[in-house]
């Protein structure tokens, strides 16, 4: 590779390789948390919350956090629902898939479509034992959620930046950040 590149790696891995520390640091400590509670599987529901969560605006953690516990929420009741009616089958899935994306489209907190729900409710149809599937989902997002919010101001403090700026002044990495000084007096 060139020097040219490398310095582009080296760049990244100085912008955003502190935060990704960070998020993986959460990523085990909400997988963790679940075993101690009593996960009898591998927790990766727990895990993938703070992933999403802290991508890109860790001040957003306990908003986003919300918004993912009461999609899976949402998602699993519609499955189980479903699942009550109709076997796991085509009509089946187009049936959640289209509920899930139009309950995404009116109980969204932001701007663009919440596929959690839809998610959700599709894992729940898909899965061999919806019942069973469908608590682990919800409490071990829960759990996931509650480890994503507490540690968010623990390694994000109030008022730090998350993501440092480019080495070019006035461009800056991701939200939440403020531009680099420019280099001379």
């Amino acid at each position: 590779m060139s020097a040219r590149v490398w310095g582009r790696v080296r760049r990244r891995v100085a912008d955003e390789g502190p935060a990704a520390a960070r998020i993986a640091v959460t990523v085990v400590a909400a997988w963790q948390t679940a075993l101690w509670l009593g996960a009898d599987q591998p927790p990766v529901f727990a895990a993938i919350v703070p992933l999403v969560a802290l991508r890109s605006d860790p001040a957003a953690a306990f908003s986003t956090s919300l918004e993912r516990v009461g999609g899976v929420v949402a998602g699993v009741l519609l499955g189980i629902v479903v699942l009550q009616w109709l076997h796991p089958s085509t009509a089946a899935l187009a049936l959640v898939v289209s509920l899930g994306l139009a309950l995404g489209m009116v109980l969204r907190a932001g701007t663009s479509l919440d596929v959690q729900i839809a998610a959700s409710s599709l894992l729940v149809l898909a899965n061999p034992s919806p019942d069973a599937y469908a608590l682990d989902r919800m409490w071990e997002t829960a759990a996931g959620a509650a480890v994503t919010v507490l540690l968010a101001p623990l390694l994000w403090p109030p008022g730090t930046i998350w993501t440092s700026c480019s080495v070019r002044p006035g461009r800056c990495a991701g939200p939440g950040t403020r531009p680099a000084a420019p280099n001379g007096p």
